[in-house]
């Protein structure tokens, strides 16, 4: 037979847990596949000619366009730069990054262009980007 107490802390554990609050969304991971980036009709090969060097990948019909590896770096987040306040965004299909660093600067690529990332997750900022490369893909439309 179990002792009172320990009965009675199973059951103010069991009760803890049911009553426990929903765990924070994490952040946003790593994307698990190279980011597609929308083409319109004949852009493929400017673009690709803009990304010489990188790894890029072009759908059959001229469509979509992947970048796979930049400087070794893997696959870069592809999106369009937004401005939040007074920060910078990386508004991708999966996520929102706001963006840090020296390369986060509006004369670099401003808002309403369409750029390739590649950074680092600040762990101490909760949806920041530090950027470590970036690339102008179009300039805004």
């Amino acid at each position: 037979m179990r002792p009172r107490w320990l009965v009675a802390l199973a059951g103010c554990a069991a009760a803890t847990i049911a009553h426990a609050e929903p765990p924070e969304p994490a952040e946003p991971a790593e994307p698990a596949e190279p980011a597609s980036l929308a083409l319109a009709p004949g852009e493929a090969a400017s673009l690709r000619a803009r990304l010489a060097g990188h790894a890029v990948r072009v759908a059959d019909d001229g469509a979509t366009l992947w970048i796979d590896d930049v400087a070794g770096e893997g696959p870069p987040r592809i999106g369009v730069i937004e401005r939040d306040g007074d920060a910078l965004v990386l508004a991708t299909g999966a996520a929102r990054w706001r963006l840090r660093g020296p390369l986060a600067r509006p004369r670099i690529a401003g808002p309403g262009y369409t750029v390739w990332v590649i950074g680092d997750i600040m762990p101490t900022e909760r949806g920041a980007l530090r950027i470590r490369r970036l690339g102008v893909l179009r300039r805004p439309r």
